[in-house]
């Protein structure tokens, strides 16, 4: 049975350049690298992608409402909707903050990273939610606009919200009694690196899928970055935001393993 790995991992990465009359910069990189081992159904359904990963927001602000995000049918029996988080603040906080996401009035289960626990000394955090086929169905259940709404509201104190960003995407043929078999979530704090791999390799099943959600920031400094070297066997779909920091939002999926394999991610950035 295939199933869906759920990877998360954050870090920090420092890129410093003496620049005339400017001190030097430093650039913050958060890796959430969400795993979600999407296992096919009892009936030997292969995993299929209804819709692809989706970025539905980036902004600055805490709260959003998506109506027109529509979850295709497929098969109607073992679909999985998956959406990514990330959020940026102004500073540490001891603070923990709340989050809501919801689908169709249905509440969205929180499987790994660490959005609601940023009681500790990193700005950027991640996290990964999911949606099983039995809140998809009572999520159809409703009335329109209520049924494809798709609804965040992020609550902090102790600093200011620079940056959210939203993706999404929807899977069939994923097993509903055990979804997510594995996860991971690492946190840099303050340690500078240009590039992070989890703290220990993953084993991904021959037709399992691998999902996750990678977060970066230059604190400070506007100047733009990449995520030039991503994991092997992985794609992204980026975004970028600027205020007073540069943001680089990503989610990415692994292509799906012939036979079983070890991944690490290892993810490195640009050093302009």
């Amino acid at each position: 049975m295939n199933h869906l790995y759920c990877k998360s991992a954050e870090f920090f990465v420092t890129n410093c350049k003496r620049r005339s009359l400017q001190k030097n910069r430093t650039k913050i990189i958060i890796f959430s690298l969400a795993f979600f081992l999407i296992g096919y159904s009892a009936s030997g359904q292969i995993i299929q992608t209804l819709t692809p990963w989706t970025n539905l927001y980036n902004n600055n602000g805490t709260t959003y409402s998506n109506t027109s995000y529509t979850v295709p049918t497929g098969g109607n029996k073992f679909r999985i909707l998956v959406v990514a988080v990330t959020h940026t603040h102004s500073a540490t906080s001891t603070n923990t903050p709340t989050v809501s996401l919801t689908y169709g009035g249905q509440a969205l289960t929180p499987f790994v990273g660490d959005i609601t626990a940023q009681n500790n000394s990193s700005r950027v955090h991640t996290e990964l939610y999911y949606l099983n086929e039995t809140g998809l169905d009572a999520a159809a259940a409703q009335t329109a606009p209520t049924k494809t709404t798709l609804s965040l509201t992020y609550t902090i104190t102790g600093g200011t919200s620079n940056n959210t960003t939203v993706f999404a995407a929807v899977y069939d043929g994923v097993d509903q009694s055990n979804p997510i078999t594995y996860s991971q979530n690492r946190l840099a704090g303050t340690t500078a690196t240009n590039s992070a791999s989890l703290s220990s390799a993953i084993s991904v099943d021959q037709d399992d899928l691998a999902l996750e959600v990678i977060s970066a920031v230059r604190n400070g400094n506007t100047t733009a970055f990449t995520i030039n070297s991503p994991p092997t066997n992985w794609s992204l779909t980026s975004v970028t935001a600027t205020n007073s920091d540069y943001f680089v939002n990503a989610v990415a999926t692994r292509s799906v393993p012939t036979s079983t394999i070890t991944d690490l991610s290892t993810t490195g950035t640009s050093t302009n």
